[in-house]
């Protein structure tokens, strides 16, 4: 596996991890947390799933 192939599941499995917080009303700073994304990566999943952001 490309280096690059690995960093993609990564960041997917990051961005599940992500989602499945925000379904469960989880404050953005604490998914930023865990999931190592970026504030703006997390608002835009949010807005996506039209899930409000704490």
């Amino acid at each position: 596996m490309t280096w690059l192939k690995r960093e993609a599941g990564i960041n997917e499995a990051n961005e599940r991890f992500a989602t499945d917080m925000l379904r469960d009303g989880k404050p953005i700073n604490e998914i930023m947390r865990y999931s190592r994304l970026a504030e703006d990566t997390i608002r835009s999943l949010a807005k996506s799933l039209g899930v409000a952001v704490i």
